[in-house]
């Protein structure tokens, strides 16, 4: 594919061209190299491509969005459309066993489930009045901050990065072990001096990069310092992407006792300051060619021998 056309293919509710993603930085390197890349959220949007990569910012993707995916002859991250923690961490808890270290509460969705709780909300009768005619951001945070105030029974989103840590799971408010959308695991990190550091290992196709951020917080977030590492990703992790039908994405993980330890999994890892993830496009960008190398050898069929 000499020029070929591709589709970023999100879901309704996504806000590719506004929301700060890594992607968006690939997409422009592939534009200087004469690739087209067009968005397509939905079937009024819909325009025909070489190839769909699948950008849907939810933990688990929408029908109406993996149909959009179907209309295209190869899809990048089109096996992974359900990243729920039960399908990968070790890390999950309950009322019931027997670990006896410090746990976290998290929620079950990604990113706090603040996608899901938006998702949710523009679907409400009085979100989409609001979507239609104005005012939808600030219904949002009155509903966000209405959230916050939720018993723990009945709460759906945490603040993104502020998740309690208990010494013990016996701590842990019984709410959440009766709130489906919470999820309590077993805290565990590396650190280095009085730093908690965090490892993130990126890639697309054949092309990877891996980083560590740092933070004095036991929960580290991606707005702290971040380092450029050579750490050899573990082989477990690789095969957790191979299970679970990665092409494209971020892993966060840390390395206990010589045990791999993989927190989260993510199909649009964020770039909040360009800037700091610009060392790494031009490893990334180029692990499109050994996706559109596959989709092309894909459509074609195979020769006899």
């Amino acid at each position: 594919m000499q020029h070929p056309t591709i589709a970023i293919v999100t879901e309704v509710s996504d806000r590719f061209v506004e929301w700060k993603y890594l992607l968006q930085l690939l997409v422009r390197s592939w534009e200087a190299r004469g690739i087209k890349v067009v968005v397509v959220r939905d079937e009024a949007s819909y325009q025909p491509a070489d190839i769909a990569f699948l950008h849907a910012d939810l933990t688990v993707v929408s029908e109406q969005c993996l149909a959009l995916c179907r209309r295209y002859p190869a899809v990048i991250n089109g096996s992974a459309v359900n990243i729920e923690k039960r399908y990968f961490s070790d890390l999950l808890v309950t009322a019931q066993s027997d670990w006896s270290g410090p746990v976290i509460v998290k929620t079950v969705w990604n990113c706090g489930g603040w996608r899901e709780f938006r998702e949710w909300l523009e679907r409400t009768a009085i979100g989409r009045l609001l979507q239609r005619f104005g005012g939808f951001e600030t219904y949002h945070n009155f509903r966000a901050r209405r959230e916050a105030k939720r018993s723990w029974r009945r709460r759906r989103v945490l603040p993104y990065g502020q998740y309690p840590i208990y010494s013990t799971r016996a701590e842990v408010p019984a709410g959440v072990w009766q709130n489906p959308n919470m999820s309590v695991e077993k805290f565990l990190s590396e650190k280095e001096g009085n730093e908690y550091y965090c490892r993130h290992w990126v890639f697309l196709g054949d092309r990877e990069v891996s980083f560590r951020s740092y933070s004095l917080d036991p929960v580290v977030k991606l707005t702290g310092r971040i380092e450029p590492t050579k750490d050899v990703v573990p082989e477990d992790l690789r095969e957790i992407r191979r299970s679970l039908g990665f092409d494209y994405g971020k892993f966060d993980y840390c390395v206990v006792d010589g045990k791999t330890v993989l927190y989260d999994v993510n199909r649009t890892p964020a770039a909040s300051v360009e800037a700091r993830y610009a060392w790494a496009v031009p490893e990334l960008e180029r692990g499109i060619e050994s996706l559109l190398a596959r989709a092309q050898a894909q459509a074609q069929p195979l020769a006899k021998v």
